[in-house]
């Protein structure tokens, strides 16, 4: 159970960084398909458990295995919202240095998962393109977001933690909300930390399966999707480093794209 409590905290660590994907880390360490699998079996047990069939419902659910997985990410969440917000106030082309080469870096790894480049890809790229680039041009949503709009964070969020190559924090960074959660994680704010978290639990259960479903038929083609939104979405990021790309700040665009090749290549000789 040691381990598994370790490799939640390096997926916590990955995915509190916009960029890293806890999906690639659950790759490298070996539980991705343990993972996926038993997020569709807590979906079966919940449906079970409504029915009454409590005891059933709880030998499918793989305790042992969730629970210090999960403890690890929490507690990476916990210490990333310590420092991360201070850092992007100030020193923020610096940071966003750094997360520009890990997404550059993300976005080839999410092209290498591409088995055949059809043109059906290509308007799924281009439609991503498209829908990353409104969203990082569009206005930022106001600093305190209604509760409902928070749930609906949480649900994208981990659902896009699911996935190997983008980040949930990715998804609140592009959205303007990144700065805002760890702000509410690190006040231990119950209200807001506790909504993203319901929508986050609904995401894993709900989108577990249709991820599923949509890799075994659209693979290529969800895959473009995905590398288009993160290419269009380098905008806000990226303009953010242009307008004082310091030495230090390229250096450590470097840095972070070297970090996620390293990780791609330990994944794949695993």
């Amino acid at each position: 159970m040691i381990f598994t409590f370790l490799k939640g905290l390096l997926m916590g660590a990955a995915d509190i960084v916009p960029g890293v994907s806890g999906g690639t880390i659950a790759f490298i360490t070996g539980i991705y398909d343990r993972l996926i699998g038993g997020l569709g079996k807590i979906s079966t047990a919940g449906r079970l458990a409504l029915q009454g069939k409590l005891q059933d419902a709880w030998k499918l659910v793989d305790v042992r295995f969730f629970a210090p997985l999960a403890l690890g990410i929490g507690i990476a969440f916990l210490i990333g919202s310590a420092f991360i917000p201070h850092l992007m106030e100030t020193h923020p082309s610096e940071v966003f240095g750094f997360f520009t080469g890990l997404i550059l870096a993300s976005a080839w790894v999410v092209y290498s998962h591409i088995k055949e480049h059809t043109w059906r890809g290509l308007l799924a790229g281009v439609a991503g393109a498209a829908l990353g680039f409104g969203v990082a041009v569009s206005p930022v949503i106001p600093t305190a977001p209604s509760l409902p709009w928070i749930g609906l964070l949480g649900f994208v969020a981990i659902s896009a933690m699911l996935l190997p190559g983008i980040s949930g924090s990715y998804i609140l960074l592009i959205l303007g909300q990144y700065e805002y959660m760890l702000e509410q994680i690190h006040e231990r704010n119950v209200l807001v930390v506790g909504t993203f978290a319901v929508g986050a639990v609904l995401g894993l259960l709900i989108f577990s399966k249709l991820l599923a479903y949509v890799l075994k038929h659209w693979h290529s083609v969800t895959f473009s999707a995905l590398l288009g939104i993160m290419v269009g979405a380098l905008y806000g990021p990226g303009k953010i480093v242009a307008e004082d790309a310091s030495w230090l700040a390229l250096t450590l665009a470097v840095a972070g794209a070297g970090i996620v090749i390293l990780i791609e290549r330990r994944a794949r000789r695993a």
